[in-house]
């Protein structure tokens, strides 16, 4: 939250700074003002300014994203223990936002003999390198937050989640996600969760992605 407030009040300072001189000119005559234009930013300001703009202009990943759009249908296999998985269907749309930078995703489905409806976005920050997402459900009060990065030995992209933990509130659950295209044309999201006093990793939920 600290950093949401800090993003934003550095757009709105930028953008303030810019105005500044402006106002200025404006008092010392509308004409002056229109003759000499907008004023010439300092060298700090343009490399501030050029840095947000590379930060926020959407690039190959995010042209990546885009080709995930579309309407798909999902086969959740789950394992709340040693054996078979319980398995479900479920319909995905997904939809990008925000002039090309996030993608939406909607979803509804069963899950445990009730009806499951979740909501995913999906997006690549310029400025840390890494894909995130965050993902929130009708079964949950709470939000799971990841970071990812490309994972050339699994191909895949790796993400290290947190999420509330409902056993011990006010704590939180580390996980991590695997998602990967495969050579078919589906889409594969594999959870895994620490389990055990080891706290050992473990495959609890792959997702199969197959487009419409």
């Amino acid at each position: 939250m600290r950093h949401s407030f800090a993003k934003a009040g550095a757009c709105v300072l930028a953008l303030g700074l810019l105005g500044v001189p402006a106002m200025a000119d404006h008092h010392e005559g509308h004409a002056q003002h229109e003759s000499q234009g907008m004023p010439e930013m300092s060298p700090e300001m343009q490399a501030m300014m050029a840095a947000w703009e590379k930060a926020g202009t959407p690039g190959e990943q995010h042209k990546q994203l885009a080709a995930m759009e579309g309407n798909f249908k999902a086969t959740v296999r789950m394992w709340m223990g040693p054996g078979e998985p319980t398995v479900s269907e479920a319909d995905v749309v997904r939809k990008m936002t925000l002039d090309g930078r996030v993608l939406t995703e909607h979803y509804t489905g069963n899950m445990m003999g009730r009806p499951f409806e979740g909501h995913g976005m999906l997006g690549y920050d310029n400025a840390r390198g890494k894909y995130w997402s965050t993902w929130n459900d009708n079964m949950s009060t709470g939000i799971m937050t990841s970071w990812g990065a490309w994972d050339e030995a699994k191909k895949a992209i790796v993400f290290d989640g947190e999420v509330s933990n409902p056993m011990e509130p006010g704590t939180t659950m580390k996980n991590r996600g695997i998602a990967r295209h495969n050579d078919d044309g589906t889409e594969t999201f594999e959870m895994w969760e620490p389990h055990g006093p080891g706290g050992e990793m473990v495959r609890t939920m792959e997702i199969t992605l197959k487009k419409n």
